[in-house]
């Protein structure tokens, strides 16, 4: 979970947070796929990761809980004991590697984290079958308002609910 409004080194303090991120992932064969969204963050545990382009999805993250919801499949998955993937918390949980560059460790994975004096620029690892992941940052909306219900998914009646 993240520690309420207790961020490490030089990175903005918020209770709230939208920005927008660009994924891109590449394989072996150099080809790659980008994924473009917004995510949205409520200290101290919430995050919600909407995918826009080229598929919609929504990931909502909830302490442990994490729910992926893809409308186009009308299914929804939720894991419990989940591990969130949080800048943030990486970001808190990591070691500096140079004035703009930290190490952090996911699912064994190592993470490297840039950062300008403020805010998380991107992030880098390689995913489980060896893909080159880049998550870039952007557009760094503070203290946004959030209805109450914005970080919890319902579904409706049409969409399959599966808890593996």
């Amino acid at each position: 979970t993240l520690s309420t409004l207790l961020l490490l080194a030089d990175l903005k303090p918020f209770k709230t947070l939208s920005l927008d991120f660009t994924q891109v992932i590449t394989n072996e064969q150099n080809r790659t796929l980008t994924y473009t969204g917004k995510l949205h963050m409520q200290q101290p545990n919430r995050i919600l990761w909407e995918y826009e382009t080229p598929v919609v999805k929504k990931i909502y993250i909830a302490n442990s809980q994490v729910t992926i919801y893809e409308p186009d499949l009308l299914q929804a998955t939720i894991f419990k004991n989940g591990r969130e993937l949080n800048p943030i918390h990486m970001f808190n949980e990591s070691t500096k590697i140079d004035e703009n560059t930290r190490s952090a460790k996911f699912n064994q994975k190592e993470i490297l984290i840039k950062h300008n004096k403020d805010e998380i620029t991107n992030l880098s690892f390689l995913d489980e079958v060896e893909n080159s992941v880049v998550i870039y940052f952007k557009s760094y909306q503070y203290n946004p308002t959030f209805n109450k219900s914005f970080f919890v998914f319902y579904p409706d009646s049409e969409t399959d609910v599966i808890r593996p």
